[in-house]
């Protein structure tokens, strides 16, 4: 294990379930700034190593409170209070679609079920013109990154019709937002845009929560190799069959080996699931589904590019979808019509073959 990694992984909370759906600020608002900003004419101007004005704003985060010097660009943009949770007289959007951009939705035909939903969430800002009978042509919030907001800033993208909110998730990096966004808001083209700064508050939390479970089912997995090792019977009903799967494919392991570790960074799918748990009641996943090495499949549905493993571990994130699955109202949507109210991520699994090396495909992008 990496030092960095092992220096994160030190302060991680013992159990992530508490955090699962915090006491946090969800974007930021205008809440946060000095109640008197507005009466002072937008407030004492100061500027930042960018030479942008700033004014203070407050994030609520799961354990205390962070100060954000906010570019004062944003503030046409920002909502007067906050969004989702229970907090506040708030309620959440009662059911949600967050669609990722796996090919398993080409030629799916779940365009249809998908905008049945209250809210859909899209990744990155995927096409939906011409393939609306696969993936629906309805969005309400678009979680991009970046390099998505590069492309509507150049010209190579244009803002989604009917008009999305979206949402910037990369907003806690002061780089970032001076860089990249600024241009994005300050252009004439945007000036009628829902534009909205994720909190840094989610961001972490979604980290953490995805460092944390990748902490357990990690030991898990070294665990069941050692049991191998010792001829020790399995405990079936302690370990997931994807950790079963995971440590017998690894092979047993003994004293003095190193322990197997996956990639460290998550999918902007984990960001953006972990941003939808908080403001909808029920969460289906479409897009999101293994496909098996043995299926001549898309890497996305919208293009023919060849999938790439080495970044992101995507075996693990449905590990990580299928254990969250397991304390909040969540799915695949892909399975809801053979269920009749959603598959369980366990049972996705059981249905490929065997002994068939896994790819996951899901909205990410790097």
């Amino acid at each position: 294990m990496a030092a960095h990694e092992q220096s994160v992984t030190r302060i991680l909370p013992a159990d992530w379930r508490p955090h699962i759906r915090p006491d946090i600020d969800i974007v930021m608002s205008k809440k946060g700034l000095e109640p008197d900003f507005e009466t002072k004419g937008g407030g004492e101007e100061k500027l930042n190593r960018y030479n942008q004005p700033y004014l203070d704003l407050e994030v609520k985060t799961h354990s205390a409170t962070r100060n954000i010097e906010l570019e004062t660009a944003f503030l046409p943009y920002m909502p007067d209070g906050d969004i989702g949770g229970d907090k506040e007289n708030r309620t959440r959007i009662k059911t949600c679609a967050l669609v990722g951009n796996g090919g398993t939705l080409y030629g799916s035909g779940k365009g249809k079920d998908i905008d049945g939903h209250d809210a859909v969430f899209r990744i990155n800002y995927a096409p939906v013109i011409g393939f609306e009978e696969d993936v629906g042509n309805k969005t309400t919030f678009d979680i991009v990154n970046k390099q998505a907001c590069m492309a509507l800033t150049s010209g190579l993208s244009t803002f989604r019709r009917p008009k999305s909110t979206l949402i910037l998730w990369e907003a806690h990096s002061r780089v970032i937002r001076n860089r990249v966004y600024l241009k994005l808001v300050e252009t004439d083209t945007t000036r009628e845009e829902k534009i909205w700064l994720l909190s840094p508050s989610v961001v972490t939390l979604s980290r953490m929560i995805w460092l944390t479970m990748k902490r357990d089912i990690e030991r898990d997995i070294d665990t069941v190799r050692k049991d191998l090792g010792q001829r020790v019977a399995v405990d079936r009903e302690r370990y997931t069959p994807f950790v079963i799967q995971k440590a017998t494919k690894l092979g047993p392991t003994f004293e003095g080996q190193k322990m197997f570790s996956f990639h460290i960074k998550p999918m902007t799918g984990m960001v953006s699931l972990f941003f939808a748990l908080q403001v909808c009641e029920t969460l289906d996943l479409y897009g999101f589904e293994a496909i098996t090495t043995n299926i001549n499949r898309r890497y996305h549905y919208f293009d023919e590019v060849e999938g790439f493993m080495h970044r992101h571990s995507f075996d693990l994130a449905l590990e990580v979808f299928e254990r969250i699955s397991q304390v909040i109202p969540l799915a695949l949507g892909m399975e809801l019509e053979r269920k009749g109210k959603g598959g369980t991520f366990a049972e996705v699994r059981a249905s490929c073959n065997a002994g068939v090396i896994m790819e996951r495909v899901f909205g990410d992008t790097t």
